[in-house]
């Protein structure tokens, strides 16, 4: 994989067995990827919680196409299939839950986060000739002009600090005929009922390193009221206006309480401590890309909220 240098325009090169250099600038390669960033940035909560369950969202290990089911949804009218020999850009990859679909279909990926979760998706997903892993802001990737068939951020792009620049990023790096794809969290009345936002509020100055063990108390706190009540999508949407924590009962029956107490671990951290939580209407998302220029092919409702595919 070639890395381009946005400062300088030139290429990086192995300067030695632990940096790539442009001649100007130095990049460390760390367990044999690049750290373009580094970490202690907004996402290093995330970072945290995907070495901590470098698993449990994975489909092989779920027992489930939950990952797949939700990745084939947002590539409509595409397939994996279809996804075969092509070079695809993976923004956020996390662990490796899609990383682990796209693999798979015989795509060339290139898997990037903004945190040290990629340390994680390396021990799950390694390094190969059709593997690439760095650890960069998607707004600026270290990438030329149109190098991907595919561009995919999904259950990301809310989180972001710059989500104008990180669409244009996937938008120039992504071929003439080829496809971008993100989902969005939507703006909706349980957005607002729901106490979420005072939880978060209350939260926010805890520091990153004590979240994840809060977020564990706060579970096991609130686990057997789910485990009572959840179980069913309405008994569920009450229990969640005044619940901190997420949960699967209702969406996942077959998960065994670990699978589930994980699960409500992971989402739950996710909804209380990520920096960024941007909502959009159906309306307001195809404004925000119209006024970027972009028309999207396909905007629906569906999956986390909104999912998006815009071909180049």
């Amino acid at each position: 994989m070639n890395y381009h240098c946005n400062a300088c325009q030139k290429k990086f090169s192995p300067a030695d067995e632990y940096y790539i250099s442009c001649g100007a600038h130095k990049v460390p390669v760390i367990k044999g990827i690049p750290r373009f960033v580094t970490d202690g940035s907004y996402a290093s909560a995330f970072g945290s919680q995907w070495n901590r369950f470098r698993t449990t969202q994975l489909d092989s290990i779920s027992g489930l196409n939950i990952s797949r089911e939700r990745l084939e949804r947002c590539i409509h009218p595409l397939t994996l299939a279809g996804l075969r020999g092509k070079k695809i850009l993976e923004i956020g990859c996390g662990a490796g839950r899609f990383t682990e679909i796209l693999l798979a279909s015989g795509a060339e990926v290139v898997s990037v986060d903004l945190s040290i979760a990629v340390d994680a998706n390396s021990e799950n997903f390694p390094i190969s000739p059709c593997h690439v892993i760095l650890q960069a802001d998607a707004a600026a990737l270290p990438f030329e002009d149109e190098k991907f068939d595919l561009a995919i951020c999904l259950g990301v792009m809310q989180h972001t600090a710059e989500p104008n620049a990180v669409i244009q990023s996937m938008y120039r790096l992504t071929k003439i005929g080829g496809h971008i794809v993100f989902d969005h969290y939507r703006a909706t009345v349980s957005f607002l009922t729901r106490m979420l936002p005072l939880y978060r509020f209350a939260l926010k100055k805890m520091k990153i390193r004590d979240s994840l063990q809060f977020t564990a108390r706060l579970v096991d706190l609130f686990f057997p009221l789910h485990q009572v009540f959840g179980r069913s999508h309405i008994s569920y949407a009450l229990l969640s206006r005044v619940s901190p924590i997420v949960s699967y009962f209702h969406a996942y029956p077959t998960f065994t309480l670990g699978q589930q107490r994980e699960w409500s671990i992971l989402d739950t951290h996710d909804s209380l401590f990520d920096f960024h939580k941007r909502l959009h209407t159906r309306k307001t998302l195809f404004k925000w890309l119209k006024g970027l220029g972009i028309t999207p092919h396909r905007l629906a409702v569906g999956g986390i909220g909104l999912e998006v595919l815009i071909k180049k």
